[in-house]
């Protein structure tokens, strides 16, 4: 261990001491943008960790001579070589080795890759590390648990079928479980039939399981998976009821959604996986029947911050859009209902006397796109220890147009915490050459419910950034118009990244759009450059001499025959429109398509369309449409391996051709198209090869490319087959 820079220098002679500190006043040790930085820092009045760290450091740098900088320099590569020597000490682990050094031990023991573009999801580094193990298992079925669980990065639960079999039982194994009829008083078993916690006795079934469709059979090992994600929210305040104030939405939206398990950690190695083991839907007789599994685990209501204790809390039906919900307490308890995600409390507790009610659960989803407590920091435009003006919310400003006005015009304003702010906010960067960020802090998604359009200005030059936020109720806008004051609205750019801009402005408990033709952006200054990353957005408007940019997003208009993007008529051509990896829902008019790839365009005209076509480009001569499909009627430039094909194409093995010589295509089929439900945009494992594994790296087309679920798929098929047993079939079932 390397002593301190300080303890270094401590063991000089005083008269070198001396004589170096008698030379800082006349050297100027810091760099001109090192000297602004630590203007900055020490204006700042509650620097965070980052800042105080970096504050601590200017400081002692500026005050150090040029004997005590020079040690410091070599203190600094000293440290450099010491965390080297640590790593390469680490990197003869493969627990603790770095990501390099992953595939060097898998060769030492014989471990062979499989497709690359799977460390990009997952590493690689449990399934290297559990090599050895599960050639000791093979074969087994807790250890083809454990693979396909490493394999895929999914929860996985693996089933041998044979014990499912209902046949005649020899005397001397008897199974008295495996009942040939179904006990009809056991509600649980019943609860769970057809899929993978099923215990019933069933009839051989002589179809192929690698097929999908044959499962109960002697050689047969089902492997099911669980795609969606549990995402954490934490101390979120539910949604009221107007019409009652005790019955609540734990959705700040205040719509309907399913609870999701947040899966316990298995520890033996010979552990199959149960129902609590596993990202799923929670059931309302389950809970109800396990309720410390699932509460304080999976979901929790908090009343003033504390965490109300599991016997006061009951599960109930309350899915009932009656006037009264079903299931009312009557006994003074907290009533939850986990299939809608419906909250109900007992007149002891008065949200609107002061009781603070705030809730935490898991919801379902594909992929960390559209806000969420996941890691984002890397994603900030403006970075943590940047420096710079900062304000936070609620700590520095109790409301966040509080905390803009308070900003000067350039900064970062800081969310941090799950709240509901109601506000009508407007953005203004009047710092030319400058960034405003508004975000949400890492682990944090606020709900901003507009009370009016969120309209965003700025000065030459400037860009305004939005991360982490779920804004609904009103649509964001870049007016042209100039301000109250007449200062023209000079903004460059707009970043939207990891925000959900709810489709149709609102929904309501059914998941339906309030306003299914509202548009959640709209760009009415000319040169506006508008980017959305990691987004889910409703229809958006621009001027057409805009341009929008949109990588691993979704953008819905909520109906194909809607218009998801054109310009601010909604009929004419919006700007130039780059896509990679979106999924549309809706018809889109562009005046230039730049560059549209892995992407999905569910577009269609309705009877009385005026649009010649449900997907248009104006000047079809730039650009162009690779890897995506789209309506074959879409007038757009050049394709490039796009479905369905266009005749005098190479047809696909899922097309067949039609009488006027267009091949007739299957689409893509999807789990849901109604934002608000766990399986929204997510594609189901039956749509076309052709479209499932038709993007540039044979990912599957749209949004959720980037979950590379084909190249899951595939690696668990190739190891299968390698850990399996002589004689042995295994199929791939998925449960959500």
């Amino acid at each position: 261990m390397t002593l301190p820079v300080d303890q270094v220098f401590e063991l000089l002679p005083a008269w070198f001491r001396s004589r170096d500190s008698g030379l800082v006043a006349g050297v100027a040790l810091l760099t001109a943008a090192e000297q602004a930085e630590l203007t900055a820092l020490l204006a700042v009045v509650n620097p965070d960790l980052m800042q105080q760290a970096r504050l601590d450091y200017l400081v002692a740098k500026r005050d150090r001579g040029p004997l005590a900088s020079l040690l410091a320099v070599i203190g600094e590569q000293v440290l450099v070589i010491e965390e080297n020597l640590r790593q390469r000490y680490d990197d003869q682990f493969i627990e603790t080795c770095a990501n390099w050094v992953i595939p060097y031990i898998g060769d030492v023991i014989g471990y062979q890759g499989v497709h690359a573009v799977a460390p990009d999801v997952s590493s690689t580094r449990a399934e290297v590390g559990h090599t050895i193990s599960f050639r000791r298992r093979k074969g087994t079925a807790a250890m083809l648990e454990e693979l396909a669980r490493d394999v895929t990065g999914w929860g996985a639960c693996a089933v041998e079928f044979f014990q499912r079999l209902g046949d005649t039982q020899h005397l001397n194994h008897l199974r008295p479980q495996c009942l040939y009829a179904p006990d009809m008083r056991q509600w649980e078993p019943l609860y769970y039939i057809g899929g993978a916690f099923d215990t019933l006795s069933h009839t051989v079934d002589v179809r192929r399981i690698a097929s999908g469709r044959g499962r109960f059979n002697i050689p047969n090992i089902g492997i099911f998976l669980w795609r969606l994600n549990p995402f954490a929210a934490t101390a979120v305040v539910p949604r009221a009821d107007p019409a009652a104030p005790w019955r609540f939405w734990m959705s700040p939206l205040g719509n309907d959604m399913p609870l999701f398990n947040n899966p316990q950690t298995e520890e033996p190695v010979t552990h199959l996986a149960r129902p609590i083991d596993v990202p799923d839907p929670i059931g309302l007789r389950v809970m109800d029947a396990h309720l410390p599994d699932y509460y304080g685990q999976s979901v929790q209501v908090l009343v003033n911050g504390a965490a109300v204790d599991p016997a006061e809390v009951r599960v109930c039906n309350l899915k009932d859009d009656a006037p009264a919900w079903l299931s009312q307490p009557g006994d003074g308890k907290i009533v939850i209902d986990p299939r809608s995600g419906r909250l109900v409390l007992p007149t002891s507790i008065a949200p609107g006397a002061g009781d603070a009610v705030t809730v935490s659960f898991h919801r379902g989803f594909s992929a960390a796109m559209g806000g969420g407590e996941y890691a984002r920091a890397a994603s900030f435009a403006v970075a943590p220890n940047a420096g710079g003006p900062v304000q936070r919310v609620p700590a520095d400003q109790p409301t966040i147009q509080g905390a803009l006005n308070a900003l000067g015009g350039a900064g970062v304003v800081e969310i941090a915490d799950n709240g509901t702010y109601a506000e009508a906010l407007s953005i203004d960067a009047s710092v030319a050459n400058a960034t405003l960020e508004l975000r949400a802090a890492d682990g944090f998604m606020p709900t901003l419910l507009l009370q009016a359009g969120l309209d965003v200005r700025g000065a030459a030059h400037t860009t305004v950034a939005l991360n982490g936020l779920q804004i609904a109720q009103a649509p964001i806008r870049v007016p042209a118009a100039p301000d109250a004051s007449g200062r023209p609205n000079q903004l460059s750019a707009l970043r939207i990244t990891h925000c959900t801009l709810v489709p149709g402005g609102a929904i309501d408990r059914n998941n339906q759009p309030t306003d299914p033709a509202a548009a959640s952006l709209v760009v009415e200054l000319p040169d506006t450059a508008l980017t959305l990353a990691q987004s889910i957005s409703g229809a958006i408007r621009s001027d057409p001499s805009t341009s929008t940019t949109a990588s691993d997003s979704i953008i819905d208009a909520t109906v194909f025959t809607s218009v998801a993007y054109a310009g601010l008529d909604a009929a004419s051509a919006g700007g130039t429109l780059s896509l990679d990896a979106v999924t549309v829902i809706g018809k889109i008019n562009a005046k230039v398509m730049k560059r549209i790839s892995n992407s999905v365009l569910l577009a269609a005209l309705s009877p009385a369309d005026t649009w010649t076509a449900p997907v248009l480009a104006e000047r079809r001569q730039l650009g162009c449409v690779r890897f995506t499909y789209l309506p074959v009627t879409s007038r757009v430039p050049s394709r490039y391996r796009c479905q369905p094909p266009l005749p005098g194409e190479n047809v696909a093995a899922h097309c067949v051709v039609a009488n006027e010589g267009l091949p007739v295509c299957l689409g893509p089929r999807f789990t849901s198209l109604r934002f608000g439900t766990p399986g929204y945009a997510q594609m189901e494992p039956v749509t076309a090869d052709a479209i499932r594994r038709g993007a540039s790296d044979e990912g599957e087309m749209g949004a959720f490319h980037q979950l590379y679920q084909p190249q899951r798929e595939a690696n668990l098929r190739v190891r299968l087959v390698e850990y399996l047993r002589v004689g042995l079939a295994a199929g791939i079932f998925y449960e959500t």
